[in-house]
């Protein structure tokens, strides 16, 4: 994982250095993730400082489903994201290797026509695969 020293801090900020790291390695501003994410530059500024002054004692923790679509957004594994945010990981049972993730990041970063085909090819694959024993593994190379 390559961003575990992030959840490992004792820093209560972990998720908010994530974002601003990550937000500044794909050179992005405040303002162009607040847009990615339908959120306002100040919202993203709290999530990254972890400070919010209008707060009962200053501290700022995004709610589940903006650190879910920041870490979509800045193509960070969501478990990891959540982690470092203080939420539970998604489930164990979800998990994938780095590998497939990524296709599958991959995938939800296609246009939605686009989406939709390889979706609709993965699923005739896969349950091909189910239904039959004998499925030749041999026509794809590794």
């Amino acid at each position: 994982m390559q961003y575990a020293k992030y959840y490992l801090m004792s820093n209560a900020n972990a998720f908010g250095k994530l974002v601003a790291q990550k937000r500044q390695e794909l050179n992005l501003s405040q303002r162009e993730l607040a847009q990615r994410v339908g959120k306002s530059a100040t919202y993203i500024n709290y999530v990254e400082r972890g400070y919010n002054p209008s707060a009962k004692g200053g501290e700022f923790k995004p709610g589940v489903e903006a650190v879910d679509s920041i870490a979509k957004t800045l193509k960070l594994n969501a478990n990891e994201a959540r982690i470092a945010a203080g939420y539970a990981p998604i489930t164990a049972a979800s998990e994938v290797d780095e590998e497939t993730a990524g296709i599958f990041r991959d995938i939800d970063n296609l246009p939605p026509e686009r989406k939709r085909i390889i979706k609709k090819q993965i699923r005739a694959i896969v349950d091909t695969m189910l239904e039959d024993e004998d499925f030749d593994f041999n026509y794809v190379e590794d």
